[in-house]
C-alpha cells in the first residue's frame, strides 16, 4: 500500500516575498508477508538458560544478527541437563518456529547435531543449510 502526503510550506525569500512550496512524500506500509524468504535455520550452540529453567535450553546462533532461541528440553540431547559441558563445542542446527510479541526470545526446535565446532565438514554443512542450499549428491545421470 502506498500513501501520498502533501506538505505545504510557506517560505519567505531574501526579498521578503512569500513563496509557497508544495512537496509530495510517498510512504509505503507493509500490509502482509506473503512468503517468508529466510530459511529461519541457524547454526550455533545450546546452553542452559541463565535462570536454570529445567524445561527449556537457550540456543545461541553463531550469526549475531539472529535472535537467541528458546528450545524445549525434549529437543536437546538426553544428557544435556546433567552434563551441558559435553555439548559446549557441538554445533547444532536450529529452526525458529515462532516469536511471540511479548517474549524476549524466539521459540524453536533443534533439527540436528552437525558435529564439533572448528571442523570443516560441520561448519560447511551449517552454512549451506542456513542459506537453503541443496548439498545432496548428484545423481548418476548428471555425472
Amino acid at each position: 500500500m502506498v500513501m501520498t502526503i502533501i506538505y505545504l510550506y510557506k517560505l519567505i525569500d531574501s526579498n521578503f516575498h512569500n513563496i509557497i512550496k508544495v512537496e509530495l512524500k510517498s510512504y509505503r506500509i507493509v500490509v502482509s508477508i506473503i512468503e517468508p524468504k529466510h530459511s529461519r535455520a541457524s547454526t550455533g550452540h545450546i546452553h542452559l538458560m541463565p535462570d536454570r529453567n529445567p524445561d527449556t535450553a537457550l540456543f545461541k546462533p553463531l550469526d549475531h544478527r539472529l535472535p537467541r532461541i528458546m528450545i524445549p528440553m525434549e529437543n536437546c540431547p538426553k544428557d544435556f541437563t546433567v552434563r551441558p559441558e559435553d555439548h559446549a563445542n557441538t554445533l547444532f542446527i536450529c529452526r525458529i518456529t515462532e516469536w511471540k510479541e511479548d517474549s524476549m526470545y524466539s521459540h524453536g526446535e533443534l533439527m540436528r547435531s552437525l558435529g564439533e565446532a572448528g571442523e570443516i565438514e560441520p561448519e560447511t554443512e551449517g552454512i549451506l543449510i542456513e542459506n537453503d542450499v541443496d548439498y545432496s549428491e548428484f545423481t548418476e545421470e548428471v555425472c
